[in-house]
């Protein structure tokens, strides 16, 4: 849980929230919140009180289990979702560097979604973040980008590619 680990850290360092307060400039009643358990800051505020403790924001973040998943949508050819669409593979193509949804709505009962997904892996790497990073904010619900759903002991990921690159451009990783 993110409000134990920052107290302990925080006890540690001989720190109070003030102390933290003036270290990060989040304001103290936020900081309040996050020690009380209240809230959960955002994986930019993780990373600025993780940097102001001198310490990896995954030492903040509660670690996923080894034996997780990730929720794979159903995947077809950029020629089968051209086809099926009736659009040329050069804008199936377009729309999916773009992050763009594809709907095929030949099939109102059955409307297949074509995304470029974005894999764990592929976040972490373009976040310059680690694995387990990606996996606990988005099982925490601090990740803008996605979200996580557990299933049985089993936890599924899902990453927003439209989100994702928004959430990229917002942080100035890409223009």
């Amino acid at each position: 849980m993110f409000a134990k680990k920052l107290i302990s850290i925080m006890e540690d360092q001989g720190l109070c929230q003030k102390d933290l307060h003036n270290l990060t400039g989040i304001p103290t009643p936020a900081i309040s919140m996050y020690v009380g358990g209240h809230n959960i800051p955002s994986i930019h505020r993780i990373e600025v009180i993780a940097k102001a403790l001198n310490v990896p924001a995954s030492a903040l973040m509660d670690k996923p289990k080894p034996a997780q998943r990730e929720l794979v949508l159903k995947k077809i050819s950029v020629c089968e979702a051209a086809r099926r669409l009736g659009k040329s593979l050069d804008f199936v193509r377009a729309s999916l560097e773009k992050g763009t949804a594809l709907v095929d709505e030949s099939k109102p009962a059955q409307r297949e979604l074509v995304l470029k997904k974005v894999t764990i892996s592929e976040a972490a790497h373009r976040l310059g973040k680690s694995l387990d990073f990606v996996r606990a904010a988005l099982e925490q619900g601090t990740a803008p980008f996605g979200f996580a759903a557990k299933i049985g002991d089993t936890w599924s990921y899902h990453i927003s590619p439209p989100k994702f690159d928004s959430y990229l451009r917002q942080e100035g990783a890409i223009k």
